[in-house]
């Protein structure tokens, strides 16, 4: 299977998700194993500023506290079902899975050293390990993995995944 992640622009450009869609769709039926993982950058900052809550970054990581992984989930629960309700419109075909509550992606706290220091990003999560059984189950079921980029630790803490990261992991 190949890992697709869906990102940047084509997240809030209607026709840009719709062709996204058809082309995943595309690649299903052309006997491909296409594996959407996505991310919601742009939507997260919109839906953090109207909580109040500023988005900081660090070496391109945003900062994540409780109140915003809260909000992360959600906005990760909103685009997912966005893109799976786009794909099944096409065919029925595409499968939502979350990488912390299906315990799809594991992970650790990240930790970033700038300059010996040790940055602290909060609740941003480094792949440990991924359960490739539950995707290649789905795939075998013929269904097209949509995933979203959380991860959980060994103490059952959410973990923010950068997209880039969970695609290519």
């Amino acid at each position: 299977f190949r890992s697709i992640k869906f990102g940047g622009n084509a997240m809030v450009n209607e026709q840009l998700l719709t062709q996204f869609a058809e082309d995943v769709v595309f690649l299903k039926l052309a006997g491909l194993k296409p594996v959407v993982v996505h991310g919601a950058g742009p939507q997260i900052t919109d839906a953090l500023n109207q909580s109040g809550i500023e988005s900081v970054f660090s070496n391109g990581y945003r900062v994540t506290d409780d109140k915003s992984i809260v909000i992360i989930k959600k906005v990760l629960k909103n685009v997912q079902n966005q893109l799976v309700e786009n794909i099944n419109k096409l065919r029925n075909i595409a499968i939502g899975v979350s990488g912390d509550e299906d315990n799809v992606i594991k992970a650790e706290k990240k930790s970033l050293l700038q300059e010996g220091l040790e940055i602290d990003l909060g609740l941003v999560g480094q792949i440990s390990n991924i359960d490739q059984e539950k995707i290649i189950e789905i795939l075998e079921n013929n269904y097209i993995p949509v995933i979203s980029c959380l991860g959980i630790d060994k103490s059952g803490n959410v973990l923010n995944i950068n997209a880039d990261e969970g695609a290519s992991a």
